[in-house]
């Protein structure tokens, strides 16, 4: 039953992580391509009912994952399941921070962090939020591949993914990612000035109290 309930919010939770997935490689292209599509789909899984749905679909997906866990901790898992665990323990760490700084403090202030909140992030510590925003799309990206293959068994689907497509796969979404940085710091186009955006002022009345 665990894994069952694991499957089903993880294809639902699969399915925000690939749209958001989309709309950050989308950055690569531009901010003004990158905006419309996150108006777009922001207009769809932040609407109330599909929002609070995601949540709980995270929820279940993470109370099975620490049971799953705790009852196979001695177990001897192959490199794949081992990645695919590493990478779920990775999300699950950085999942509350992320949600916080990018939906639930904007929101407060009345704003989405859009593009000029990423590339402010790059501006203000690109020696952590670069990796950490690559680390965080290969994660994703994986976990969410792997995860499908997982799912489609065990909710009784005759489907799998092999190895090297994982592998592509996950590389593939490791290099969109990196074009989608350079682009959200400007080393593909102008950008402006990062620190002008309402990201950037929202910052400044956090630090000065």
């Amino acid at each position: 039953m665990t894994r069952k309930l694991q499957a089903a919010s993880g294809m639902l939770f699969g399915l925000f992580v690939a749209a958001h997935l989309l709309n950050t490689w989308l950055a690569a292209a531009g901010p003004g391509p990158y905006a419309a599509l996150q108006r777009t789909l922001s207009g769809v899984y932040q609407a109330p009912l599909l929002e609070w749905l995601i949540l709980l679909a995270v929820l279940v997906h993470v109370g099975c994952a620490g049971v799953r866990w705790w009852s196979e901790r001695r177990d001897r898992l192959p490199w794949r399941a081992r990645l695919h665990r590493y990478c779920g323990v990775f999300l699950m760490v950085v999942i509350g921070g992320h949600v916080t700084a990018v939906r639930l403090l904007p929101g407060a202030n009345g704003f989405q962090p859009g593009f000029e909140g990423v590339a402010f992030s790059l501006a203000l510590l690109p020696a952590f939020f670069y990796p950490y925003y690559w680390l965080l799309g290969f994660a994703a990206a994986y976990h969410g591949l792997n995860g499908i293959a997982l799912a489609a068994t065990r909710l009784g689907w005759r489907w799998q993914l092999p190895t090297p497509w994982l592998c592509a796969g996950a590389a593939g979404a490791g290099a969109l990612t990196l074009l989608a940085l350079l682009g959200f710091g400007g080393v593909l186009f102008e950008i402006g000035d990062p620190w002008q955006s309402e990201f950037a002022r929202l910052y400044q009345r956090l630090l000065n109290g």
